[in-house]
């Protein structure tokens, strides 16, 4: 019985719906807020014509004008891009540490319902700017403040995460957050293949207006039908009860205490992987857009359907990799994670010195490990912590992915912006070094974890076991 109930946990589909809702709205305005930007600043802020501005997206690559107001605007345009990123990550930085202590006593649910409000007005009001032609680029960048106070992205995975560490067997956590991955990909892959084919047939307002809509969806969805995975909520106080200084307290000491068998510093090193991880995602995802548009000539719909190839690849190698190696064949997730990374790293040396479009694509056979690393990191740190632990150390690692954009942001936007003309391509070797980075905290973590592992997996830990580890010490 208790088999039966493991598996059909393993197989339930409940929070990936809200997330797959939410990456759907990402990828759906993401590719199309830059176009927005880039058209905003053009005509608003540099003060050309709407004519002019109109011919950024056009397919003739042999117009000189049109590259030279192209390489102006998109320096300008990353700037704003820049902004709104840096805007999304202050804030959810410091939340994160208050959230998901919270969690641990009054549930998960807030946590991803939370984020979802938030983004939905977040797109509310850009679909208002669409309706004010002269707006600034600048009220689209404020318009993050929402989506920011809501806790951001990073909440509503400290929450997911925390939801299925609580309700699925450690046995089977790969597998679950690598299907999570999954429904993840799905999204990001139906938004971005509708995204250029609804603009074109639309326009801006409609596309938002869609992502908005199915956010509200998403909320419903969550605040109805998904069961809460805390039991025995009997702490007093709601949402109010967060801004307590003593959980931040209580966070922080669960994340540097002493623990056995050098616990903490594979917590440590877990953590500065995924931060790492989103250094490098984040300071490239307004870029990447740029960059192809610069480099390649590439429109909306070209970069949409390269995006969709990407992302269903990333499915295909990752499901089958986790599930065959680590459900079938017990591979250490660690192992996974290296394979994971030097992909990654491959794809973005590739990325850096591509000059033909084919070349772009070659990166996508590449790179259709890239996926994995992510649910490993986070399949091995809800193995170092006992279940009452979990939200403080999700929030740990939340809160240091929210605080990546304060350094990626600027720093990629620099290099871009002074590269643009000579080597477009220079940030991409930027993230090839973060991924090297992080294949030598994972080989580190190989040999702190070694002991800990039997039948090549990290044995979970128990609450008693840092008791006895810290009397130990």
């Amino acid at each position: 019985m208790p088999q039966e109930i493991s598996q059909r946990r393993l197989w339930k589909i409940d929070v990936d719906i809200p997330l797959c809702l939410m990456c759907f709205a990402i990828s759906l305005t993401g590719n199309v807020l830059t176009d927005f930007i880039v058209y905003r600043t053009c005509y608003v802020t540099l003060g050309y014509n709407k004519t002019e501005c109109a011919l950024l997206n056009s397919k003739d690559t042999n117009d000189t004008s049109i590259k030279d107001l192209e390489e102006k605007v998109q320096v300008v345009a990353s700037l704003f891009t820049m902004s709104s990123t840096v805007i999304g990550a202050i804030i959810p930085a410091t939340l994160g540490m208050f959230m998901g202590p919270w969690s641990d006593k009054h549930g998960r649910k807030p946590l991803i319902a939370l984020p979802l409000i938030g983004y939905m007005i977040h797109l509310c009001i850009i679909v208002t700017l669409t309706f004010i032609p002269n707006a600034s680029p600048i009220f689209i960048v404020l318009s993050a403040l929402p989506m920011s106070f809501s806790g951001g992205f990073s909440a509503m995975l400290t929450g997911i995460y925390c939801y299925i560490s609580d309700l699925v067997p450690v046995n089977n956590r790969a597998v679950r957050i690598g299907i999570l991955q999954g429904m993840l990909s799905f999204g990001i892959i139906v938004g971005g293949l509708s995204s250029a084919p609804l603009l074109k047939a639309t326009n801006y307002s409609v596309v938002f207006g869609t992502a908005a809509f199915m956010l509200f969806i998403a909320v419903m969805y969550t605040i109805f039908l998904v069961p809460e995975s805390v039991r025995n909520q009997d702490e007093p106080g709601g949402l109010f009860s967060m801004v307590d200084c003593n959980l931040v307290i209580d966070l922080w000491s669960t994340c540097f205490k002493q623990r056995s068998e050098n616990r903490r510093l594979a917590i440590w090193l877990i953590i500065m992987s995924l931060g790492l991880m989103l250094f490098k995602m984040d300071g490239t995802f307004q870029l990447d857009y740029l960059f192809v548009r610069e480099k390649f000539h590439w429109t909306l719909q070209q970069q949409s359907i390269y995006s969709a190839i990407t992302s269903f690849t990333g499915i295909i190698g990752s499901m089958l990799t986790i599930y065959i190696f680590s459900k079938l064949l017990n591979v250490s997730e660690v192992i996974l994670g290296l394979v994971s990374f030097i992909s990654a790293a491959s794809v973005a040396f590739m990325k850096a010195f591509a000059q033909t479009s084919w070349q772009m694509y070659m990166t996508i056979p590449v790179g259709m490990f890239e996926g994995m690393g992510s649910p490993m990191c986070r399949t091995l740190l809800s193995r170092m912590v006992p279940e009452q632990e979990l939200g403080k150390v999700f929030a740990m690692a939340a809160s240091l992915e929210a605080i990546m954009p304060l350094i990626s942001a600027p720093t990629y936007t620099y290099i871009y912006d002074n590269t643009l003309t000579t080597f477009a391509g220079a940030f991409y070797l930027l993230c090839a070094a973060t991924e090297l980075l992080i294949i030598v905290l994972f080989c580190i973590l190989y040999f702190v974890t070694r002991n800990l592992q039997t039948s090549s997996n990290i044995t979970p830990v128990k609450l008693n076991d840092d008791i006895e580890g810290e009397e130990d010490e």
